[in-house]
């Protein structure tokens, strides 16, 4: 059983790969159906929950409405999702080389000891395009990363965001 539910799951991200060529009306999606179909009768709890997916999926849906129902899936497989798992349109390359105005709002980091505290801001300044970051007090700074240095930490939690990012 467990094999067709790892089928199944492949059938959801071939159909997410190519929903922007094909959309739905690829085989593969008649595919999907028919096996989500064939798992009715089975006594498993979760697995009736996975059948009951074909019921909501349909070719005019959008591509998030049926990523939606993968999750049950995903579950069943004992999935967690990594950051390479998660696929990046064109469309997504495009936003983020569009520079908008920054957020006019400057965040002080004033004494901040933990340096994973301070990428963690660092990037969520970014994702919000804040304008500006002051680091004051014994708050960690981005620097070139050394060996056995405490400063190093921060530029492996920052992700690069420094160097997109206005700093002082």
């Amino acid at each position: 059983m467990r094999k067709k539910i790892e089928w199944i799951y492949s059938c959801f991200l071939s159909l997410e790969k190519n929903h922007a060529v094909s959309g739905f009306e690829s085989p593969v999606f008649l595919e999907l159906l028919k096996a989500l179909q064939s798992l009715e009768g089975q006594e498993d709890v979760e697995i009736l929950k996975i059948f009951s997916i074909h019921l909501h999926l349909n070719k005019e849906m959008s591509l998030r409405e049926f990523m939606y129902w993968i999750v049950p899936i995903e579950r069943y497989l004992n999935k967690s999702l990594k950051d390479n798992d998660f696929v990046i349109f064109n469309r997504d390359v495009l936003d983020s080389q569009k520079k908008s105005k920054p957020l006019p709002l400057i965040v002080i980091l004033d004494n901040i000891r933990s340096s994973f505290n301070v990428g963690s801001i660092f990037r969520t300044a970014e994702a919000f395009n804040i304008e500006k970051i002051i680091l004051t007090g014994y708050s960690p700074i981005p620097l070139i990363p050394r060996p056995r240095r405490p400063h190093s930490v921060v530029i492996n939690t920052l992700n690069g965001i420094h160097t997109q990012s206005v700093w002082i």
